[in-house]
């Protein structure tokens, strides 16, 4: 009794965590003193090629994406790059697409300079092993960190929202990981 009350014990004080594409992930974050926990993940492949996992943190985890895009709450958005076959050029260049094709022209229009600045944190080298974090928070804007370090801040809510639809709004950059950052 005594060995099994202990290996629950010690089973209790580590944390899940999720497994994709060989990637080990952590159940939860901590983003300015707020707990997230993940809310799900999946890789981007284009081509054949795997080129990123992709994994969302929310405060309260759903697979309701709207409820995800109009909270009020901090998310953070991972990109792990996977692939060596991505370069910035390319990522950028697919961003933009992508922020184009799933929007409006007048989004496009309004959110020109926040696009701009958030494509302007693609300009070094990406590599294989690199690590793009997206904090979302309501109010403030968002904070994008490449392997950790605080690369660029995009001011304001309107372009948080656009920002998150790219992955699981109604035009996804892929709607296979969109299925699985929603946790479906």
């Amino acid at each position: 009794m005594k060995k099994i009350i202990l290996y629950l014990f010690i089973l209790s004080t580590f944390s899940y965590t999720q497994i994709v594409n060989g990637l080990v992930l952590e159940d939860k974050i901590k983003v300015h003193g707020q707990e997230l926990f993940l809310n799900g993940a999946g890789t981007r492949n284009k081509f054949f090629i795997d080129i990123y996992v992709g994994s969302l943190y929310v405060v309260s985890p759903t697979n309701d994406a709207a409820s995800i895009v109009n909270s009020s709450t901090i998310k953070s958005m991972h990109l792990d790059i996977v692939s060596s076959w991505i370069h910035r050029k390319l990522l950028k260049s697919a961003l933009r697409s992508e922020l184009k094709s799933s929007s409006t022209e007048e989004e496009m229009e309004q959110l020109e300079d926040e696009i701009d600045i958030f494509l302007s944190a693609f300009s070094e080298e990406i590599e294989k092993g690199d690590k793009f974090i997206f904090n979302i928070i309501p109010g403030v804007g968002v904070e994008v960190y490449k392997n950790n370090k605080l690369i660029k801040f995009i001011q304001g809510d309107q372009f948080s929202k656009r920002l998150i639809r790219l992955w699981i709004g109604n035009t996804p950059v892929d709607k296979k990981l969109k299925i699985d950052i929603l946790g479906s």
